[in-house]
């Protein structure tokens, strides 16, 4: 008898990983931080090389984060999502320095674990039980 744990299940890309991650990050922080705009920039995908020089020309920015934050007070903070094997690339490593460099908080997370930590870090209230 062939139990449901033993189906060999089809493998999910790594992008579909990370955007079913967003999905669920982006859950997250509606229920838990309601007084924060969030929204993502959506720089990825692929493009032919005329729109991606197009775009690159209207302010399309290499290495911004997936999620932006803006918590009361206006401050903005940046959340870049990866599944647990995903790596950063060159581009959000050197505008991660570059935020740094500006005081803007920013984060890598791999779950929404990760996230609640960001945000307590940042002092950012949440609807969570302590």
């Amino acid at each position: 008898m062939t139990r449901f744990a033993d189906i060999p299940r089809p493998r999910v890309s790594r992008k579909r990983d990370e955007a079913r991650l967003q999905e669920d990050v982006l859950k997250y922080l509606r229920l838990v931080a309601p007084q924060c705009v969030v929204f993502h920039v959506p720089n990825g995908g692929s493009r032919d090389k005329i729109e991606g020089k197009n775009l690159k020309n209207a302010g399309v920015l290499a290495g911004v984060p997936d999620l932006a934050i803006i918590a009361p007070g206006g401050l903005y903070h940046g959340i870049e999502l990866k599944t647990p094997k995903g790596e950063t690339s060159d581009a959000q490593l050197a505008l991660h320095a570059r935020f740094a460099a500006l005081g803007i908080p920013f984060a890598v997370c791999r779950s929404t674990g990760d996230v609640a930590t960001a945000l307590a870090a940042w002092k950012i209230q949440t609807r969570e039980v302590a």
